[in-house]
């Protein structure tokens, strides 16, 4: 469907659903994703639980939303890097979308209710695995290896979420460095 043939019902749905994914992150991030129920998400959406179940049904379908969205934030990422982008300008882009408190904050409750329900983080894996192959297409370093600066990425992202700071350069440098030895 062209943008131009989207009908005004149509927006009006994606819209609702738009409002429901952004309650359900407020509320994970302000209470954590187990003790949020879907009432609460509806409450905070002002909209009722027949409406909200008419767009998700249950709790790890809006969480599998998130990972939606999560996917198509990196995917210019991922393009940019299967066009040449370099490891160092990589570093700097990804650590920018991720290092947002909200970001960490909903990372952090994402990784603890994985631990629970080991499928929720299916998604969310199927982008990292995402990222690393675009990084091992431009590098042809090794799984471990690229695991471990995806890792070192995402541990400052959220660190840096949560202090609410940007990287220092040190940080960044200690990054570059460990980007150099994949190239």
């Amino acid at each position: 469907m062209s943008e131009k043939e989207i009908t005004t019902r149509e927006k009006a749905k994606r819209a609702k659903r738009r409002q429901i994914v952004q309650s359900a992150m407020t509320c994970f991030i302000e209470k954590g994703i187990a003790q949020t129920g879907i009432r609460d998400i509806a409450n905070h959406a002002k909209i009722s639980l027949g409406n909200l179940y008419n767009h998700f049904p249950s709790k790890d379908a809006l969480i599998a939303e998130i990972a939606a969205i999560e996917a198509a934030e990196i995917a210019p990422l991922i393009s940019e890097l299967a066009e040449g982008l370099s490891l160092e300008k990589f570093i700097v882009r990804y650590l920018k979308q991720i290092s947002k408190i909200e970001h960490a904050v909903l990372s952090i409750e994402i990784l603890a209710a994985s631990l629970r329900q080991p499928g929720l983080a299916k998604p969310f894996d199927a982008n990292r695995s995402a990222l690393a192959t675009a990084i091992q297409n431009q590098t042809n370093a090794n799984a471990v290896d690229i695991e471990i600066l995806i890792d070192a990425i995402e541990a400052l992202g959220m660190r840096c979420g949560l202090e609410q700071r940007k990287p220092s350069r040190k940080e960044l440098d200690r990054l570059h460095k460990i980007a150099k030895t994949l190239a």
